[in-house]
Formats: C-alpha cells, structure tokens, sequence
C-alpha cells in the first residue's frame, strides 16, 4: 500500500482558553425501524450536544435496523407500528428509517465529527448495493470512514497545542456481560494505538482506564491512560414476547447516554484531563 493510499484520520483543531471542557458523545445502536427504540433518550441527547457550543458527536453505527423480509431475523411484530404501511416495498422500509434517523439529528449534523456504519447497514450494502450512510454523510458533508475510523483532535491555547487520537468501530461480537465485551475489545486492540478506544454493538455500557507506560522524546518514562469505552444502546429490549432479543435471552444491562470531557488545559500547568461518563 502506497502512502498516498493509506487511511487517513479525521482532524479537528479547536481554540480554547484555559479551563474550557468539550464534549465528545458517542451515538449508535439506535436500531430505527424497531419497537422500543427510547426515542425520549434520542431527544435527550440532541438537546445536550445542541445547547453547549463545546459538545460534538461521532456516530457508531447501527442507526436503522436495515432488516429485510426475507432476512431470518424478521419479525413483523417486532417492529414500529408507524412503519406497517412501508413493509411492502423494501425502499419505502429504508427511506422512512433514514427519515426518522435524519429528522431527529439534524439540529446537530453540524456538530458531527463522522458517521460509522453499523453491521445493519453494511448487511443491507451487500444486499442490494445501497450504502445508506455514505448517502447521509454526503448529504450532511461530513465524514464517513466506514465501519472504523481514526481522530485526531487539537486544542490550541497561548501558542501551545495538544491532542488526543481516538480510534472508533462498529464493533463484532456480542459478549453476554459488559466486562466480556470489554475484555474482547481490549485484547484485539491490543496493536491500537490511541488515547481513546471506542466500540459500539454489544449493547452493552463498560468503560475502564488503562495506564500505559512509554519513552517520551527525552528518553524520560512516562505513563498516561488509554480508555477503552463501550457504547449502549437507544432500544429498549423487551423482556417478553417475540422479539429477537428476547428469544435468545439478549437483555441490556445498563444502557444510556456515553460522552467523553476533555478538559486540554485545565490550568497553566495541568493539561489534558479526560473524563468518560454515562447518563
């Protein structure tokens, strides 16, 4: 692979002042086209990100849930009522899911820093060739890396700059727990390297700082943290009836809204705090 062919990450450089904090949420696993999609949380977050001039968004993927008739996981009861008069052609099923996903979003497409793809959407490429969420990110004019992608974030204050590199995927598999899922992810991005590393998918919510030790330019050890950050989901999984979730017992632990803080100069001295939190 040349250098020119090389994957490239997505920069953004800020102007801060000291004690200035931004927000980066991490938004996926919306799975619109379903029942029980909490669409209260949804409205939620978008009025969080939308009032503070600092907060920003990268979204993780699974948006629409993007099954089709024929796919095995079909559940006609399963899914939202409003969309029973689209279940006879396969792009009245998109079309409205990419509505419903872009009317609630659109207060922030500005403040997105890049679109994942979800495993539903990518099923949903192979099928019929439709890459739904390069057609949304064109259309916002925002990035989309695929399925994984690559930050780089800087903050400028008093001819000083610092930054952060975040690494992103949809993510694979689906552990049972919070702590499985958080295990997987850190044992295969073990060859990562990033200050954050965020993966999306299981549904689950898990989070854990990890303390690395390095060499800096000086030859002096040095030792910073890695966090290693787990989405949720904006579905709330029924407990009964047929759903695909409740058939295979796929029961979310806690779910809700995941953000990192990132304070770069808290003071004059003190730099890069980072805080990852949940609601």
């Amino acid at each position: 692979m040349s250098e020119t062919d090389q994957p490239k990450a997505i920069k953004k450089n800020f102007k801060c002042a000291i004690g200035d904090t931004y927000k980066i949420y991490f938004i996926g696993d919306l799975h619109i086209g379903k029942a029980f999609v909490n669409y209260k949380m949804i409205s939620r977050v978008v009025d969080a990100i939308s009032s503070d001039p600092k907060s920003y968004w990268i979204g993780m993927g699974d948006y629409l849930d993007c099954i089709l008739l024929a796919d095995k996981r079909i559940n006609i009861s399963d899914y939202d009522p409003k969309i029973y008069d689209c279940l006879r052609k396969l792009d009245q099923i998109i079309d409205w899911q990419c509505w419903q996903f872009e009317k609630f979003f659109a207060p922030i497409r500005d403040r997105c820093l890049g679109l994942l793809c979800g495993n539903h959407e990518d099923k949903l490429r192979k099928k019929i060739n439709r890459d739904i969420i390069q057609e949304i990110a064109s259309k916002w004019q925002v990035a989309y890396p695929g399925y994984g992608g690559w930050w780089r974030l800087t903050w400028e204050y008093d001819n000083a700059v610092l930054g952060i590199t975040i690494y992103a995927n949809h993510g694979y598999s689906a552990p049972r727990t919070g702590g499985g899922s958080l295990s997987s992810v850190m044992r295969d991005t073990a060859v990562i390297d990033a200050d954050i590393i965020v993966y999306a998918h299981c549904h689950n919510i898990a989070m854990r700082p990890q303390q690395i030790i390095y060499l800096d330019k000086r030859g002096n050890v040095r030792t910073k943290l890695r966090h290693y950050v787990i989405t949720g989901t904006y579905r709330e999984e029924a407990t009964i009836g047929r759903s695909y979730e409740t058939e295979r017992s796929y029961f979310s632990a806690p779910n809700g809204i995941v953000w990192v803080e990132i304070t770069p100069f808290l003071t004059k001295r003190e730099h890069l705090q980072i805080k990852v939190s949940y609601s």
